[in-house]
């Protein structure tokens, strides 16, 4: 978060960021020395400890010169002072290869400060240009501070000795003495702490931080009183600044502590209205914990992470374990948070949640053997736990113990039968095994039970969007009518009218929910939907921009916006781009800025955007926006040929997804075509590791054989498939092995095709295609009509039907399916040439002229196209 809450400094700072990161352009000399009054006084304010004056000096300096050294080591100083480390960084990072140490030892600093320890040390070990004895003192320092951070204590009491033998003035002696009391301190060695300290601060009463850790030895020790003095001590050893500092904040909250501790409230809360109304948003607020877990609540995970990994890192222990295990849950980053919440992990000693935490984890990751080997023992001494029974049972099933999931699922009913949680577990035990109505019946009794839970709500209308029909009206249209006001009812039923195709209604009543709750964002979103629908596009816009200020971390929203600024013709890539600079945590913006590039087949920027997205927020939908596009790219290049660019977006997607069977059957079939036969035979046998069941092996090992040469071995993996799971994918295949060989084992096989799967127009339009091909026109039309019943979007089998129906004279039914055939495929030159020429034959010469001139374009080489155009333009004229 920044470090300033006055509209002057962030705005102040901001400015001087951006001037920073603009660059500049000759007369670097001129401009340094034009900049050198405003740096000085910018110097003196920030001696005087007058920061805000100081960075209006700074913004000056940054205008005049922004590649001065000078400029940035100061602003990036004052950035790391008033608590901005992100601002410091942001300055300091793009001259991190520079060979100037004062500004690799300030960005080591920066890095420190943000628990980026491996960072620091890496600047530092990189640092080896000749240092003043001042820089050398500030490394080792830095390389104290980084070793004690990583509990590296031997390598912390080496960086100590350096730093006593550069230790020559009072103030660097009394620092060396009191870092001696921090690493013994970390050492847990309490007496040798305490002379460390007493040592410091008879070379130095005023040393800050020694009062600091004098005063929180003795509140560990309860000696309230003496540290109530030492923290007062402490606050008055501080300059007068004109924005309170990191180090204040932190005394005044450990004052608030320890008066609260003393019963003196009053004081305590004189403390808290000065942090309430100065509140320097980059002071330390707390414990690197709680610090933490701030930022997990904010949604600022990686910031998170990164203090926890500091801390177990030290000291592993469970409480931090389990946090990164949670937020890695939060990330969807299941694989992390199970090797976190399984480190230190003992079932018989953790608690009921604990252990349903870790088994939930370990369900989502499908392992249902480790959740079965936990719990199958606890369970029998913790019984009466309805939750832990039902995960058990959960677990069982999956694993293939169907008697003891179902016994398990069963007590934890009848223990807990309105426990609205185990519903939704069963409930999703029904979802994933295609059970809808079961699923729906759990949430349905979920709702009875807690009809307020949002999440029950949100779920059960989900799954009511889902399924086609239900047994019963849902729930939310009898709890409308006792409620009529409530706003997320009226969403509710709104969004059920929506999907219904009733959108007058759904108008009315998601106009009414945003009106009792405008927060209510998922209303907000539906109305903007409903408005595009209703080609209100003004109107919805305004709907999309509030639902992005609501959530913005959310998708669906940018492309709602997007889409209602195309129909009113308004620019979207700029709103979209300041949209994306307001939420920089939000990958939605580059999402839809990909989107728009493959719409308009801008492929690299699609790409690139879709890149930034994904880097900037790794959720699902980021996710499926780079894969999308990688895909794309990899179809785009194998159609040129381009095997190798085909070859590297899929690898790269398969980065992301590795296990992704449509990414891996995609790769088979380029290794294949560039006939890399060992390469493609070590995929199919990664894909049969990954999904040994899966009927896709043996069509791939038949492509495989076929590229090798094999046809007899090509067909029998084919039939294989088909066998274990008839399809037309592979029914295609076994005849195109056939045909060219052995046509009566070919017919005979499209009549197996069709028996098996009656309801496919393919083989009927296989079948149909032969007889035509022999003369037999009426057998043809006969087998058109029947794959046209089955799909009356066969393009194929409408176009052959009406070419058979024109050459029979009838030109009412010829036209008509070609009029269809058309209208599906207007780019196709043989469809586009069949309609018009049935309608020349119909004297509709001039309807007839201009597709007909469009299929010649389309195929300008095909000789009857051009002698129907030829004949139609001669009746025109």
């Amino acid at each position: 978060m920044p470090a300033f809450i006055t509209p002057l400094i962030p705005r102040s700072l901001a400015i001087l960021i951006i001037f920073f990161l603009a660059g500049c352009g000759t007369g670097e000399q001129d401009k340094n020395t034009s900049a050198k009054p405003a740096l000085k006084r910018a110097s003196a304010y920030v001696g005087q400890r007058q920061y805000k004056a100081a960075i209006i000096e700074i913004r000056n300096a940054i205008r005049i010169a922004p590649d001065s050294t000078e400029v940035i080591l100061l602003a990036s100083r004052v950035n790391l002072d008033i608590g901005n480390i992100r601002g410091a960084q942001t300055m300091l990072e793009p001259l991190k290869d520079t060979v100037n140490p004062d500004i690799r030892l300030l960005l080591a600093e920066t890095y420190l400060k943000k628990g980026k320890f491996r960072s620091a040390l890496a600047i530092l070990e990189n640092t080896t240009e000749i240092l003043s004895d001042t820089q050398k003192l500030t490394k080792e320092t830095l390389t104290f501070k980084i070793s004690l951070g990583q509990g590296k204590y031997t390598e912390a009491a080496q960086a100590l000795k350096k730093i006593e033998q550069l230790s020559k003035t009072p103030e660097s002696i009394s620092e060396h003495a009191f870092l001696t009391a921090s690493l013994l301190y970390k050492q847990n060695k309490p007496k040798e702490t305490q002379a460390a300290l007493q040592k410091t601060l008879s070379l130095n009463k005023a040393h800050t931080d020694a009062l600091l850790m004098k005063a929180a030895i003795a509140y560990q020790s309860n000696n309230l009183e003496e540290s109530d003095n030492t923290l007062s001590d402490a606050l008055l050893s501080l300059e007068d600044t004109d924005i309170m500092l990191p180090k204040k904040s932190q005394i005044l909250r450990a004052l608030i502590d320890v008066l609260s501790s003393m019963g003196r409230s009053s004081e305590a809360l004189i403390y808290t209205k000065m942090l309430t109304q100065n509140n320097p948003q980059g002071a330390e607020r707390q414990s690197k914990l709680q610090e933490a877990m701030d930022l997990y609540k904010e949604g600022e995970y990686e910031k998170a992470e990164v203090i926890l990994l500091g801390i177990n890192e030290i000291a592993p222990n469970v409480p931090s374990s389990r946090l990164l295990g949670l937020l890695n849950l939060r990330k969807g980053n299941l694989e992390e948070a199970e090797t976190f919440l399984s480190e230190g992990f003992d079932a018989e000693t953790a608690n009921n949640k604990t252990l349903s935490v870790l088994a939930r984890t370990q369900l989502g990751l499908r392992q249902p053997d480790k959740v079965v080997a936990m719990l199958k023992e606890e369970i029998k001494v913790r019984g009466d736990d309805p939750e832990l029974l039902a995960l058990y049972g959960l677990a069982a099933l999956a694993s293939g113990n169907e008697a003891d999931g179902v016994k398990s699922l069963q007590l934890a009913l009848k223990i807990s039968p309105k426990r609205h949680r185990l519903r939704l577990a069963l409930a999703d035990y029904h979802r994933q095994r295609n059970q809808p109505q079961l699923a729906l019946d759990q949430l349905e009794e979920a709702y009875k039970i807690a009809p307020d839970t949002e999440e029950i709500q949100e779920r059960l209308l989900q799954q009511y969007i889902s399924m086609k029909t239900y047994k019963t009206k849902p729930l939310f249209y009898s709890a409308l009518k006792a409620k009529p006001s409530d706003s997320k009812l009226n969403y509710s039923v709104g969004v059920l009218e929506l999907k219904d195709g009733n959108n007058a209604k759904a108008t009315k009543l998601l106009e009414k929910s945003v009106a009792s709750d405008s927060n209510n964002t998922g209303a907000v979103m539906a109305l903007g939907i409903v408005y595009l629908k209703s080609n209100l596009h003004a109107k919805a816009e305004p709907l999309f921009i509030k639902a992005i200020a609501q959530e913005p971390e959310q998708s669906k929203a940018y492309k709602g916006l997007a889409e209602s600024l195309h129909q009113q013709k308004k620019e979207i890539k700029p709103i979209i781009l300041a949209l994306a600079k307001k939420h920089p945590t939000s990958s939605g913006p580059y999402e839809i800025l990909s989107e728009i590039n493959l719409k308009n087949n801008k492929i690299d920027d699609a790409l690139k955007d879709a890149i930034t997205g994904y880097e900037i927020n790794k959720n699902p939908e980021s996710r499926n926006q780079l894969l999308k596009t990688r895909n794309i790219k990899s179809k785009n290049a194998l159609s040129v040929n381009n095997l190798k660019e085909a070859r590297n977006q899929l690898i790269e997607a398969l980065k992301i997804v590795p296990n992704s069977l449509y990414f891996l059957v995609d790769l088979v079939g380029i290794e294949i075509k560039d006939k890399n036969f060992s390469e493609a035979d070590k995929v199919i046998a990664q894909i049969e590791n990954e999904a040994p069941e899966s009927v896709v092996t043996y069509i791939l090992r038949a492509d495989l054989a076929k590229a090798e040469g094999k046809p007899a071995e090509s067909l029998s993996r084919a039939k294989n498939a088909w066998n274990k799971k008839p399809s037309n994918l592979i029914g295609r295949k076994i005849f195109a092995l056939l045909q060219p060989s052995n046509k009566t084992e070919a017919a005979e096989f499209v009549d197996t095709w069709i028996s098996t799967l009656p309801k496919s127009a393919e083989p009927y339009r296989l079948k149909g295609s032969t007889l035509l091909s022999n003369g037999d026109q009426g057998g043809a039309a006969k087998l058109f009509e029947d794959a046209i019943k089955n799909n009356e979007n066969d393009v194929i089998s409408l176009n052959n039907l009406a070419w058979i129906k024109g050459e029979q004279g009838d030109l009412k039914g010829a036209i008509k399916h070609a009029a269809k055939a058309y209208k599906l495929a207007e780019n196709s030159a043989a469809v586009s040439d069949t309609y018009a020429w049935l309608l020349s034959q119909d004297k509709q010469f001039k309807k007839a002229l201009p597709i007909l001139e469009k299929a010649a374009s389309l195929a300008p080489n095909d000789k009857e196209i051009a002698k129907h155009l030829e004949v139609t333009k001669n009746k025109v004229k």
